[in-house]
């Protein structure tokens, strides 16, 4: 059976999207140096270059008339929002100094990364849905749901051990996560759209943008929404953990 267009083009864009994961990875790794998880985070970049790779090989097999490669090219040549960085030198993160990396603390950086795993993994669990006729993509997402909920719990553990030592910021996590969210409108994703669907016009920010939130919407169902807001309630709400309970935290 045919893939939905709006399936295909979202299959499209998460290839486009993961083929770049690892420069987000080499920013976590250089900015959380001091807290010692460098191969832990390296581990999650190698990891999430596989999705990347999977879903590339997927569409070369089931998609032919895809030129994954003319539209990487294209989609690369826009600069990438969360390298190191807008012209000045990466500046690490260390203890309480707010003043550094993109979200201000190690709990911001930590925060926005799990609204991003737990918003990959309600992603994937909508596509394997979608896609429930196509037994090769619908395994294929359901396998990226399991990885990106467990990367999710990665990074809940480091922010568990961050509050252990700092406290429970939870105006902060509020307010990074409300900034996480708006910024999955952010041209970074909806370029890739505007990409994945062959454009050739002038891009515009809002008129793409609508256009793939929409077909986002869908494939999204309650039981997504319902996962993702049970994922980050935990976020915002967990306190920290007593020293016990983080003796496995990065296990």
């Amino acid at each position: 059976m045919p893939l939905p267009h709006h399936v295909s083009h979202l299959v499209r864009t998460a290839a486009l999207l993961e083929s770049r994961a690892d420069r987000y990875a080499d920013y976590l790794v250089e900015v959380l140096r001091p807290r010692g998880w460098t191969l832990a985070l390296e581990q999650w970049g190698r990891e999430e270059a596989t999705h990347g790779a999977s879903l590339r090989a997927w569409l070369a097999e089931h998609e032919a008339g895809f030129e994954f490669a003319a539209c990487m090219e294209r989609y690369a040549a826009l600069p990438y929002h969360d390298a190191p960085h807008r012209g000045g030198p990466l500046r690490v993160i260390d203890g309480d100094d707010s003043s550094c990396g993109v979200y201000g603390s190690a709990q911001g950086e930590l925060v926005a990364r799990c609204v991003v795993e737990a918003m990959a993994a309600a992603y994937y669990q909508a596509l394997a849905a979608a896609a429930v006729d196509v037994p090769s993509l619908h395994q294929l997402c359901r396998r990226h749901a399991a990885d990106e909920a467990r990367h999710f719990s990665l990074f809940a553990r480091m922010l568990a051990a961050v509050r252990h030592d700092e406290g429970t910021r939870r105006g902060e996590a509020l307010a990074v996560m409300l900034r996480r969210l708006a910024a999955l409108n952010d041209a970074q994703i909806v370029y890739a759209s505007y990409v994945a669907g062959g454009s050739r016009g002038a891009f515009d920010l809002r008129v793409e943008g609508r256009r793939y939130r929409a077909m986002v919407l869908r494939v999204f169902g309650r039981r997504q929404v319902r996962f993702v807001g049970t994922l980050l309630a935990r976020v915002l709400t967990a306190p920290e953990p007593r020293r016990r309970a983080l003796a496995f935290a990065l296990a």
